[in-house]
C-alpha cells in the first residue's frame, strides 16, 4: 500500500466539513449585513408627510424682497480713462443710506 493512499482520519473529516460550515455561514451571514445595510442606505431620510407638492401653472413670476441695511463694497478701485475727464457730482456718499426709488443729488 502506497502511503498516499490510507485513509483520512475521521477528525480530519469532521474539521474540514465544519470549516466549510462554519465558512460558508460567515458568508451568508455577511451578506445579510450588507443587504441590511444597503436597505438602511437606500431609505429616503425626510419623511413624505414633511414633502409639499403642487400643480405648476404658466404664468409671471413675482418676488418681492424687502431689506434694509448698509450697503459696504467689497473693494474700492480707482477708474482711470483714456481722456481727460472729471467727476462732476456724487449721487451718494460712502456710508449713505440708500432708499427705494432715491436718485436725488447728495447735497452735503
Amino acid at each position: 500500500m502506497d502511503p498516499m493512499d490510507r485513509p483520512i482520519a475521521p477528525q480530519d473529516i469532521r474539521r474540514r466539513r465544519t470549516r466549510r460550515i462554519v465558512t460558508g455561514a460567515a458568508c451568508v451571514a455577511l451578506a445579510l449585513i450588507a443587504v441590511r445595510v444597503a436597505i438602511g442606505l437606500a431609505r429616503p431620510t425626510v419623511s413624505q408627510a414633511r414633502i409639499r407638492t403642487a400643480i405648476v401653472d404658466r404664468g409671471p413670476i413675482e418676488a418681492t424682497v424687502s431689506g434694509r441695511g448698509l450697503v459696504v463694497p467689497l473693494y474700492e478701485h480707482i477708474i482711470t480713462s483714456p481722456i481727460d475727464s472729471r467727476v462732476t457730482g456724487i449721487l451718494k456718499l460712502p456710508g449713505s443710506e440708500v432708499r427705494p426709488g432715491s436718485r436725488s443729488w447728495n447735497s452735503t
